[in-house]
């Protein structure tokens, strides 16, 4: 009888030593699986990876090492005389808003410098651009700048390269444009010329923990339009920056893309050969004065209202920025904040009193 116990005792013994290994094995695998999804890029069940997002776009990120690259913003010239430009097809996102006169400026933000192509030509900073910029720690590369720009960039510790101090190792000169255009209109740079110029700034090149995404994204390949009942179709918008200045967004039907024209022709990165276009096309029209004392402009991005345009369709929306670390949010008529699909964006800031100068088709 002794025997029989002390052999139920053993089997017992046995049986609960094997179920704890295999929950604890259960255990490692589940936390292993967990540890996959965050750092890896894997497949679910819509055959659509997850993995860290480009936080300018919403799309996958490959490798998860670039995901913690810092981004860079450029300043691009967008006067007439000096066109055409190199680099803008391949930025995660643009803006383009008024500075002085009848002209706009872009700013070309690529969340990997590491993949900069030529890009220009380079112009001067502003302080507009600096603030919708400075919450996600960019090297700002400009060539020179306004007194405003100037300070925006001082008191907000944004770490930049200005070509007025580091032309000979951060930017080179186009000579054959030299030929035939003035001065300001022959710089560029690319990413062996500004990794020479971080590397004599002393930048650090990867930040501690990936950016937070510029707005909420939708996953990939998803279509936030189809979902909405208040999408209207748009197949072109045609707007004024200024009381000179046109520009549109015509969609390609086959690339599901917003092709970009200014000045009555296609918006040309002559770079890559090709029409600048993008997913998403942010319209914002707010307050433009001036800055006390100076032609240039003073942009209210504290608050505005506008469109979103994206997959052939725009709705109604609004946008807020709280302070200089806040993000520029964008919310739908009903106040919730928007969800827009993955890709690239322009963002076209328009003055108040044009926006009856917008048009759909």
């Amino acid at each position: 009888m002794k025997k029989k116990i002390l052999s139920m005792a053993i089997v017992l013994s046995l049986m609960v030593t094997i179920f704890t290994g295999c929950n604890g094995n259960n255990a490692n695998k589940a936390a292993n699986a967990s540890e996959g999804t965050a750092n890896s890029s894997n497949t679910n069940s819509e055959g659509i990876k997850d993995g860290p997002t480009n936080p300018f776009t919403g799309e996958i990120v490959q490798d998860k090492e670039a995901s913690l690259n810092r981004p860079i913003a450029v300043m691009v010239n967008n006067i007439k005389v000096s066109l055409p430009q190199k680099g803008i097809a391949d930025a995660d996102i643009i803006y383009e808003m008024p500075v002085e006169g009848a002209i706009t400026r872009l700013m070309a933000v690529f969340s990997d410098y590491n993949k900069l192509k030529d890009i220009g030509s380079i112009r001067s900073a502003r302080h507009d651009y600096v603030e919708l910029i400075a919450p996600y720690q960019p090297i700002y590369v400009h060539f020179g700048g306004s007194v405003a720009g100037k300070e925006a960039i001082k008191n907000n510790n944004v770490e930049d390269i200005d070509g007025l101090y580091m032309s000979g190792t951060a930017f080179y000169q186009d000579k054959e444009r030299l030929k035939t255009k003035a001065r300001e209109h022959t710089w560029f740079t690319n990413t062996q010329k500004l990794q020479k110029g971080i590397a004599q700034k002393g930048y650090q090149t990867k930040l501690k923990q990936p950016i937070q995404p510029l707005f909420q994204f939708a996953k990939p390949k998803a279509n936030v339009m189809q979902e909405n009942a208040e999408a209207v179709d748009t197949n072109k918008v045609t707007f004024p920056f200024s009381t000179t200045q046109n520009s549109s967004f015509t969609y390609n039907t086959e690339t599901k893309q917003y092709e970009k024209g200014q000045f009555g022709e296609p918006h040309m990165d002559v770079g890559a050969n090709k029409v600048a276009s993008v997913t998403n096309v942010l319209m914002m029209y707010t307050d433009v004065g001036f800055v006390p004392g100076t032609i240039n402009k003073e942009i209210n991005l504290a608050k505005g209202a506008g469109y979103y345009i994206s997959n052939g369709k725009r709705i109604e929306v609004t946008f807020s920025k709280k302070g200089i670390n806040d993000n520029l949010k964008v919310f739908d008529k009903s106040g919730k904040e928007l969800v827009i699909n993955a890709g690239k964006i322009w963002v076209c800031v328009i003055p108040q009193e044009l926006k009856q100068g917008i048009s759909f088709q």
